[in-house]
């Protein structure tokens, strides 16, 4: 499973076990209960998961990284396709020169 899942479902499990708590505590009103659990969900996640958010991040400065690397090497290949294309058209103006003495 991807790192960026599990800590998405750490994250949902951090918020509705603190939503359960806060109301088995007696927070009845359903928006203070909401804000009350989304805050201190939020800090608890940043304290207990901070190692799966640390592995998510590389995970996904990996991709990128990969992605990177390989668009680069996809638009050096290009370059040096027109690099070819351009000596090869280099090569046949100096054919027809060769042949056509006048024009040059």
């Amino acid at each position: 499973m991807r790192a960026s899942v599990r800590y998405t479902l750490a994250r949902l499990f951090v918020f509705f076990a603190c939503l359960f708590v806060l109301w088995l505590v007696g927070l009845r009103d359903p928006i203070l209960l909401l804000l009350v659990a989304a805050t201190l969900s939020l800090v608890l996640s940043m304290w207990l998961l901070s190692g799966m958010r640390e592995q998510m991040s590389r995970e996904v400065y990996d991709r990128v990284e990969a992605r990177t690397q390989r668009k680069t090497s996809e638009a050096q290949k290009r370059r040096d396709a027109e690099v070819l294309s351009d000596d090869e058209a280099e090569d046949v103006e100096i054919e027809r020169r060769s042949r056509d003495p006048q024009d040059g």
